[in-house]
């Protein structure tokens, strides 16, 4: 079951997130990723939990006009690593983009360049590289910049134009 996260799922979120390859690659700790989630619970901000018997094995955390002040952004997917390839990461991908593409017909999200699992994950849901961020986290690493279209036509034109 997807339901809206709230405060009370940060410890558990952050756990998640803290055993990813970008957390313990960028040697990061639990109480690195409590800070970014709580930072995260601002308007126009939602994180979206997946449960199964009470247990949280997943999240998203995606901001309503997070790029350029106007289209959704996907800030940040966790998944429990007994659970990964199992389809949570996407039930989770598809509820933000549902809701994103419900307010503006582009959705943005960052990948790691040295994480090659993620980006065949998005590549494969219909995500597109426009261009990379040299340096964003770490001197020597970009993030790859990826846009997914609701459709193939450009804000403000038609299909004709």
């Amino acid at each position: 079951m997807i339901r809206e996260g709230t405060r009370d799922d940060i410890p558990r979120c952050a756990e998640i997130i803290a055993d990813s390859l970008l957390w313990r690659t960028y040697n990061r700790t639990v109480e690195d990723a409590a800070s970014g989630i709580e930072s995260t619970f601002i308007p126009g901000s939602r994180m979206l939990v997946y449960e199964e018997d009470g247990d949280t094995l997943g999240f998203v955390i995606l901001y309503e006009r997070g790029v350029f002040g106007e289209y959704g952004y996907i800030r940040l997917i966790g998944v429990d690593s007994a659970c990964r390839g199992k389809g949570i990461g996407g039930l989770l991908l598809d509820a933000a983009e549902e809701y994103l593409f419900t307010l503006r017909p582009w959705v943005f999200l960052t990948v790691t360049e040295f994480n090659t699992g993620a980006q065949r994950f998005y590549y494969r849901r219909g995500y597109e590289k426009i261009g990379e961020i040299p340096d964003y986290r770490r001197p020597g690493i970009a993030e790859h910049m990826l846009l997914k279209r609701k459709d193939r036509t450009l804000p403000g034109t038609s299909p004709a134009q």
